[in-house]
């Protein structure tokens, strides 16, 4: 069970760090447009399956 705790707090680090990114650069900027997209791509997944776990 601790190593879901720490999965879902990585998980919500890398929202606050997407939101971050978003608000400062944007999504036109190429430096950041790649770790967006792979932030978008791979969280929300990552919550479903760790609160199907859980469940």
């Amino acid at each position: 069970m601790h190593r879901l705790d720490v999965a879902k707090g990585a998980l919500i680090i890398l929202v606050v760090l997407g939101h971050l990114l978003e608000a400062n650069a944007g999504w036109e900027a190429r430096t950041t447009r790649l770790p967006l997209t792979a932030i978008y791509m791979f969280h929300m997944p990552a919550f479903v399956f760790l609160a199907g776990i859980t469940a």
